[in-house]
């Protein structure tokens, strides 16, 4: 029996029952009732759903809310308001009243035999999301005897637009975030988690959001590790350069002009369900993303993540353990023709010549690979080169520059490329989007292998069709939480090393974890980190056409 579970008689005018509850205790006179539940293994553990952790106004900072009186956590609080779908809303869902959190909590969790602690902030391009999403389930991991905590925060225009005119100061989200952490380092010792082992996970802007909080005084201290999934803040749709740019045509289409009228709205009229929604937003490599993301404040954030990623702040030194999918986005990109880009999202984006000179030399590397046969249609190499430099190339150069700085913690790498029906992105949300039958993992699939996976009822009536699925989610799972526990995934399975500059120990995970060399052996490596220098960093001499040699 679960240590926090209870026996209480429930009365009623004619019926006395008897049930077996999860409290959770956080002074003489606050506290809070859960869930009982079993794993599929039969483990006891307790869930406590829609625990409030903030108070906030519109666009204003959120504020650690204390727990009192005896609260009811049984049931998900409401999500963020965000649209339903991201590419064709058809609704605004949530309420703005939206800053809960999610903990689940082993047996034999208690205040004085404390847990390690795994925080997962969910992925969604700042945009969509909420602590029940990508989480079907925490099987495995509250097996491996953890703390889980899941977390929603403001999103979108709410969460992220930022207009210093209208003392809109922008990052909320990221805010609400370190309210949460805060909440979690205070009270998560009620729950049997130790403050003193918190780890973050992240998934895509998740990740992201990580990072920023590795770069933050205002966050330093409420975690020790991190897990960063298919995301830091290199990406090109992880920060913004132009946020009152963006603001401005934001509020034409919303025909205001004043911080008053704006705050008068209803929060539902924030939200476009028309071609507007699409408007609002940046084109990087012929990948769209939204334009609500964050900015830099002066504060939270000093300067762009291309910036902070080059300074060697103590705090930014913890064990991270770095993890990108097999093909992430580029099954999803047979719409991408050609090259295209649109409302430059970098720095060096106001020198037209430079712009357009790069255009031709990608036009250029386009031709040539297709000639040497690098690829059987130019179509393809701007395929590749979109999920390149948005998705692959951002986790690589994070890692990289991670290596560089005189760091002394660990930084442990995988490669997620086993295709399973455990898949959740490509099996279920991107299914009409996508033909299945191509191989490859997309983009959030190794999510299905940490927590249960979405078809675990199927899956456990018919384990000799899911033997592969079940092995692999065990593996990955156990790494995750090793590497919760003590700052290193290795197991049983594998004995994990930290990758280093020459690209050794990067662990495959398919079948089974092998540990590999990587040589930068991308043909885009050489070109696209040209490019990005030339974006990013003002170095476009060395800028040539088609660059064949370094291919």
């Amino acid at each position: 029996m679960h240590p926090a579970a209870l026996v209480f008689a429930i009365l009623s005018c004619a019926v006395q029952s008897v049930t077996l509850e999860c409290v959770v205790r956080f002074s003489k006179s606050a506290s809070g009732i859960g869930i009982l539940k079993n794993t599929f293994e039969n483990s006891e553990y307790c869930v406590y759903l829609g625990i409030r952790y903030g108070t906030f106004g519109r666009f204003q900072p959120s504020q650690l809310l204390e727990p009192k009186d005896h609260q009811n956590y049984t049931a998900q609080g409401s999500v963020c308001p965000q649209l339903d779908d991201i590419n064709y809303p058809t609704q605004v869902l949530g309420e703005e009243d939206c800053l809960f959190l999610n903990v689940y909590s082993p047996e034999g969790a208690n205040d004085t035999s404390l847990f390690a602690v795994l925080v997962f902030i969910h992925g969604g391009s700042f945009t969509i999301g909420s602590a029940g999403y990508d989480v079907h389930g925490v099987d495995l991991l509250i097996g491996n005897n953890i703390v889980i905590v899941t977390i929603n925060y403001r999103l979108d225009v709410l969460g992220f637009l930022r207009y210093p005119k209208f003392n809109i100061t922008g990052n909320y989200g990221l805010l609400d975030q370190r309210t949460a952490l805060q909440w979690v380092r205070q009270y998560i010792n009620c729950f049997g988690g130790d403050p003193n082992r918190i780890t973050l996970m992240g998934h895509s802007a998740g990740a992201s959001s990580i990072n920023y909080h590795m770069y933050s005084d205002q966050s330093a201290g409420l975690f020790h590790q991190a897990i960063l999934q298919s995301g830091t803040f290199l990406m090109p749709h992880a920060f913004i350069y132009e946020p009152e740019k963006y603001a401005e045509f934001y509020f034409t289409q919303m025909g205001v002009s004043t911080r008053d009228q704006l705050l008068d709205r209803d929060f539902r009229d924030y939200f476009f369900l028309n071609d507007t929604s699409r408007m609002l937003g940046t084109v990087f490599a012929s990948m769209q993303f939204p334009c609500f993301l964050p900015a830099a404040d002066g504060l939270s954030i000093s300067e762009s993540p291309h910036q902070l990623i080059l300074q060697n702040m103590s705090r930014s030194d913890i064990p991270l353990l770095v993890g990108t999918t097999s093909t992430e986005f580029l099954l999803l990109l047979d719409y991408v023709k050609d090259y295209f880009s649109w409302d430059e999202n970098f720095p060096n984006r106001d020198n037209k010549t430079v712009l357009e000179y790069v255009e031709g030399v990608i036009h250029a590397m386009a031709a040539y690979a297709k000639e040497t046969g690098l690829v059987t249609e130019k179509e393809q190499f701007f395929r590749d080169l979109a999920n390149y430099a948005n998705m692959i190339f951002p986790a690589d150069n994070f890692v990289e520059k991670m290596l560089a700085s005189e760091r002394k913690s660990p930084i442990y790498r995988y490669r997620f490329g086993f295709e399973g029906k455990f898949g959740w992105y490509k099996n279920e949300f991107y299914r009409t989007r996508m033909n299945t039958s191509r191989p490859g993992v997309v983009h959030g699939d190794d999510l299905g292998y940490i927590f249960t996976p979405y078809n675990v009822r199927e899956a456990l009536e018919q384990p000799e069709n899911y033997r592969k699925e079940w092995y692999v989610h065990r593996m990955l799972a156990k790494a995750i939480a090793c590497f919760v526990k003590h700052g290193n995934p290795s197991t049983e399975h594998l004995h994990w090393k930290p990758v280093n500059a020459a690209g050794e120990n990067v662990v495959y995970i398919g079948d089974e974890m092998v540990s590999k060399t990587e040589n930068n052996s991308h043909y885009m490596a050489n070109f696209w980190k040209r490019i990005h220098d030339c974006y990013y960093y003002y170095r476009c001499s060395r800028l040539e056409a088609p660059m064949a040699k370094d291919v």
